[in-house]
């Protein structure tokens, strides 16, 4: 896989291209706090409440078997191409989005990009989080660009 692009969104704009999405709006939503409605998913205690909510171990470990399920079965499609007709840019997007794109889908975007990177599924991931403006390559150490 040459690049993973992650992208966080809110579904009330729309979502981007993407070749998987993965819906986080099932996940405990830190806007109901008014502690924490106006901080964003980068924000430690945004975060904790995310990952504390009821069921996201398991959900987001689902969420894993199956970006990783996808990821080996399109390499291996990729492998029977001859290398000359791979193009440089071959990219896989994931979209996670939940509603407004602030808080839940940047914890899980912000978390799969450390996995796919330590757990050796990807050696470099990109990271955009659309609602808050930010594009991050990450490869062991972030590099904003």
């Amino acid at each position: 896989m040459n690049k993973i692009t992650i992208v966080s969104f809110g579904f009330r704009d729309g979502e981007p291209d993407h070749d998987f999405i993965w819906d986080a709006r099932k996940l405990r939503n830190p806007h109901r706090r008014k502690d924490l409605r106006y901080r964003d998913g980068l924000d430690p205690l945004v975060v904790a409440d995310v990952r504390g909510g009821p069921g996201y171990a398991e959900k987001y470990i689902k969420l894993m078997k199956q970006i990783r399920k996808r990821l080996a079965a399109r390499d291996s499609f990729v492998e029977d191409i001859p290398e000359a007709a791979v193009p440089d840019d071959h990219e896989y997007t994931i979209a996670i989005g939940c509603h407004a794109g602030r808080h839940r889908s940047v914890v899980v975007a912000q978390e799969l990009t450390r996995d796919l990177i330590g757990y050796g599924v990807a050696k470099a991931v990109e990271v955009i989080h659309l609602s808050l403006s930010i594009r991050e390559v990450r490869s062991g150490k972030v590099h904003a660009q």
